[in-house]
Formats: structure tokens, C-alpha cells, sequence
């Protein structure tokens, strides 16, 4: 798994802290295969939520290490809902009031 914590947070510590993955099966004429990942860092002095899926935008979401039980909760909703990349910038910046919503380039 990729560190998502980039250069600012390289000398601190970066783990992984949790990690959904939701697959979705090849459906002739409806859907293709694929999978949408969830995950929740430490990176240094603050978490990121990560939304990504095989292709397309990563989101990402920001918020105080302070806030570990808040973004944990954020995590389960977003895996339990199925909200997908796409949709995961509105949902993060409805129910997020403190953290900071950015989507990202493919591949980031």
C-alpha cells in the first residue's frame, strides 16, 4: 500500500490505521469489475481519509489527530454506504466541519 502522507509528513510517523476495500463484480451490460477503497492514515500530526477507486480521483479528507474517533466513524459510513469516489467530495464536505476536503488527481 502506497503512503498517502507525501514529503511534509515523511519524518514523522505515517501508518496505516484502517482499511476497507468494497469489490464489485463484473456484470455483463450493467457494471465492470472493479474495487473502491476506503482507508484512514496517521501522517504525522494529523489523519487523511483516502477514497479511491482502480481509476479515477482519489479524495481526500484532513483532519487533527485529535480526531481519530470521528474519522474512524467517517471511514465505516463511507464503506457502509458504498458512497463511491466520485460522490465521496460532497459527502466528506457535508459532514465534515472541521476537516478539509480535497480531490486528487488520478494516481496521487
Amino acid at each position: 500500500m502506497e503512503d498517502h502522507c507525501g514529503k511534509a509528513g515523511r519524518s514523522k510517523v505515517n501508518r496505516l490505521l484502517a482499511k476497507q476495500t468494497r469489490l464489485f463484480s463484473y456484470i455483463e451490460g450493467l457494471q465492470a469489475e472493479t474495487r473502491v477503497y476506503y482507508t484512514l492514515w496517521q501522517c504525522g500530526p494529523e489523519l487523511r481519509i483516502l477514497v479511491s477507486g482502480e481509476a479515477g480521483p482519489t479524495v481526500r479528507c484532513t483532519f487533527p489527530a485529535d480526531m481519530e474517533c470521528r474519522a474512524r466513524n467517517l471511514l465505516q459510513y463511507l464503506y457502509e454506504n458504498t458512497v463511491m469516489p466520485s460522490q465521496a467530495a460532497d459527502v466528506l464536505a457535508d459532514c465534515c466541519t472541521v476537516g478539509q476536503v480535497e480531490v486528487l488527481n488520478a494516481g496521487c
